[in-house]
């Protein structure tokens, strides 16, 4: 089990212990609203650094992953607030070499269509539902993370995908598709 609270002479063992256990997700959670590799590194280091010079003041109110998601979502609302009006577009899921030209083009702009609506919702809302669907956190997780109440994680939830449907209008009615 990981100390919290690391002893001066193993600060950077436990550290390095913490980094590795969690950089992935970090990571994940940065790439998602960053939208390229660049960025997400950037804030990702970002998370980190802020982790660690935080981590004596941890109280254990939360696990220590809820805490650390929580610095994570801070930093990446925090970065969205500075670049508010930029146009940057998000992180595309990989193309299947499996399809057709024409399957990868129709796949490409649905992509760029939820690309477009995700960018167009509020912030707590697009943050609620990248740690929902990208990042798999339950509804609690979601809620800790962003120190609101679990009804309201629902909420932003419920109200993104409405406003995401809104947003990508008929493409979410057609038959047979499934975009949210």
């Amino acid at each position: 089990m990981l100390s919290i609270v690391p002893k001066p002479e193993d600060e950077t063992t436990t550290f390095e212990e913490l980094v590795r256990e969690h950089r992935g997700r970090i990571y994940g959670i940065c790439y998602r609203y960053a939208g390229n590799p660049a960025d997400a590194d950037d804030l990702a280091q970002d998370v980190l650094l802020k982790v660690y010079r935080a981590l004596p003041t941890f109280r254990g109110d939360a696990s220590l992953a809820t805490w650390i998601y929580r610095i994570a979502v801070n930093t990446c609302l925090n970065w969205i607030s500075a670049r508010k009006g930029r146009t940057d577009d998000l992180p595309e899921d990989l193309v299947d070499k499996d399809l057709s030209p024409a399957e990868r083009l129709a796949k490409r702009e649905v992509t760029e269509l939820v690309q477009a609506a995700i960018r167009k919702l509020p912030d707590r809302q697009r943050m609620t539902l990248v740690l929902r669907v990208y990042e798999e956190l339950t509804h609690k997780e979601i809620a800790k993370a962003m120190s609101c109440p679990v009804g309201t994680a629902k909420a932003n939830f419920f109200f993104a995908l409405k406003n995401l449907r809104k947003h990508l209008g008929k493409a979410v009615h057609s038959p047979g598709t499934r975009i949210v």
